[in-house]
C-alpha cells in the first residue's frame, strides 16, 4: 500500500535531521486495521528547544514523499 512507502520515506526525512527523540505510529494503521483510504497518523516526541524547527519543517517532511496538493489550518 502507498501509505507503508510513504511512511518509510517521511519518517527517514525525519530521522536523518536527528530533531526528533521518537516517531510514533497510531491509528488505523497502527492497528493493522487500515485499507487504501486510511490516512496516516504520525506522533513525534520533540524536546522543547527542537520543537519550532521541527514545526517549520512538517511540510518538508510530508514533501519528501510527494508534493502537497492542499493545506488547510484552523488557526
Amino acid at each position: 500500500m502507498k501509505q507503508l512507502k510513504a511512511i518509510e520515506t517521511i519518517c527517514k526525512a525525519i530521522i536523518d535531521d536527528k530533531l526528533v527523540d521518537a516517531i510514533f505510529l497510531k491509528g488505523s494503521i497502527a492497528k493493522n486495521t487500515h485499507d487504501e483510504g486510511s490516512n496516516i497518523d504520525l506522533h513525534l516526541l520533540v524536546d522543547r528547544d527542537k520543537m519550532d524547527v521541527v514545526l517549520d519543517k512538517r511540510f518538508e517532511y510530508l514533501e519528501t514523499y510527494n508534493n502537497i496538493l492542499h493545506h488547510w489550518s484552523s488557526s
